[in-house]
């Protein structure tokens, strides 16, 4: 959803801190669950599930900041 939102609002300027909060919220979210282990991932194996979840908390994060620098 991060990569979804900052693809379609990027070039408006005022939505960029908006976005970069949404994209650290999402990964806050995807860190949390990895850690606590309270999420099930469909189609994913149950051993992968926390890597999985630690892989798309970074890219939220990434995108995030990329947003946040550029501002």
């Amino acid at each position: 959803m991060p990569l979804l939102l900052t693809a379609l609002l990027y070039g408006a300027r005022r939505t960029r801190p908006a976005l970069a909060g949404f994209g650290f919220g999402v990964a806050g979210v995807l860190l949390f669950a990895a850690v606590s282990n309270t999420i099930d991932v469909r189609y994913v194996p149950d051993f992968l599930d926390r890597f999985w979840l630690l892989g798309q908390a970074a890219i939220a994060g990434f995108f995030a900041t990329a947003v946040i620098r550029k501002g």
